[in-house]
């Protein structure tokens, strides 16, 4: 049985004093109030500078004079706004990781976003242990594979890239021919570990759906010969059959 909990929890995913120093963010929310706790959450944390904007056309022209690296948004304008804003942004700013700012993330909205772009949600109310997750996440972590983009589905499609994702990590480990470097490993650790999360989260019938839909993904890879999970399944019953 698939336990997200039983994925490594020291996958570094902090940031060092170093790396914070090469970090700017946007902060984009038609409320004032909410730019101000947002930035100085930030702050506390170490991100500076952090700038705000209050709505999406000021973000636009702020971006095509600045260069930053992090864009922090409030989707309360809804959904086709805040897409289309996303989109204009990465259009600017290809390299700029853009993070929405959502009251709900069990929703088909915020997994569009992530299909087009988004690297994570921050869900409100956050603490400042979940914005400094979510950030370092967002940072650290592989963009979400393509294959989101050829699924519907949001929790069958992430269960889907987990089960992918082990796959590849299983495959990686037993590599004889093509040894991986340590940096490697880590960054397939943290791609599974970032999708897990975001699929648990996503899934709009809660943890067990989720955890359902990654034991059918694991079947259905594991029925691949070609695959390291197919390898690893025709050798244990090749194993059981000898015994009988």
């Amino acid at each position: 049985m698939f336990n997200i909990d039983d994925i490594d929890d020291d996958l570094n995913f902090s940031l060092s004093e170093e790396e914070k120093k090469s970090i700017s963010v946007l902060v984009v929310d038609e409320s004032a109030g909410e730019r101000g706790v947002l930035r100085l959450a930030l702050n506390n944390l170490g991100f500076t500078p952090v700038r705000d904007a209050g709505n999406f056309a000021q973000a636009l022209e702020q971006l095509s004079a600045e260069n930053y690296t992090h864009l922090l948004f409030s989707t309360k304008s809804g959904h086709e706004a805040s897409l289309a804003f996303l989109r204009q942004s990465l259009e600017l700013r290809e390299a700029i990781i853009a993070i929405p700012v959502a009251k709900t993330a069990a929703t088909n909205e915020v997994f569009n976003m992530i299909r087009f772009g988004a690297r994570g949600y921050l869900l409100q109310p956050f603490s400042s242990d979940s914005l400094n997750r979510t950030f370092n996440i967002a940072t650290k972590a592989e963009p979400v594979p393509e294959l989101v983009n050829a699924l519907q589905h949001s929790t069958k499609a992430f269960a889907q890239i987990t089960a992918n994702c082990l796959d590849k990590l299983v495959q990686a480990l037993n590599d004889d021919k093509n040894k991986r470097s340590y940096e490697d490993i880590l960054d397939l650790r943290r791609t599974m570990k970032q999708v897990a999360l975001l699929g648990q989260s996503l899934s709009h019938l809660g943890y067990n759906d989720f955890v359902k839909h990654v034991n059918s993904s694991f079947m259905e890879i594991s029925r691949k010969r070609r695959s390291r999970l197919g390898i690893l399944r025709t050798k244990l019953e090749q194993e059981r059959n000898s015994r009988i």
